[in-house]
């Protein structure tokens, strides 16, 4: 039983020297390319900078907003293009 207990414990102690398995130098190269490919970063000069508003122009939309009075978009329609149908088929 001795032996036993000291032939583990040799045993483990051995394996405790064993070098560590180091990640290949190119290791987590695939996850940096994928996120690259995704991510876009924004841009210093157009994040840094704030946005133009014309003051009254905004605070009479505000107004109109606040009024109920908010101009009503003008209708847009589309274009139908008859066009002649080939024989046999039926519209």
């Amino acid at each position: 039983m001795r032996k036993l207990v000291l032939v583990i414990g040799s045993l483990s102690l051995l394996a405790a020297c064993h070098p560590v398995d180091r990640p290949a130098a190119d290791f987590g190269d695939a996850v940096r390319q994928n996120m690259a490919a995704q991510i876009i970063p924004p841009s210093p000069t157009a994040a840094s900078m704030p946005e133009e508003h014309d003051g009254q122009r905004t605070d009479s939309a505000l107004q109109r907003y606040h009024d109920n009075k908010v101009y009503r978009p003008v209708g847009s329609s589309t274009v139908r293009i008859d066009q002649p149908t080939s024989p046999g088929v039926s519209q």
